[in-house]
């Protein structure tokens, strides 16, 4: 069973996270009307799925 404290730390993240992109989506919309802004965005995602892969291959090696 998870632990209370995991299902209320899920819940307020869920809550904080659908909260913001609510609020930021209409102060990004102009930015984000460039080609530009997106491939920007595309570029951070990429790093953070390359920098998360290779954390967990650092640290659980390819073998397990």
């Amino acid at each position: 069973h998870a632990a209370p404290s995991f299902i209320l730390g899920s819940i307020t993240a869920s809550i904080c996270w659908f909260a913001g992109i609510g609020f930021f989506a209409g102060k990004l919309a102009p930015w984000f009307k460039k080609p530009g802004s997106w491939r920007a965005l595309d570029i951070i995602i990429g790093l953070v799925m390359v920098f998360t892969s290779s954390m967990l291959v650092w640290n659980y090696g390819l073998n397990h």
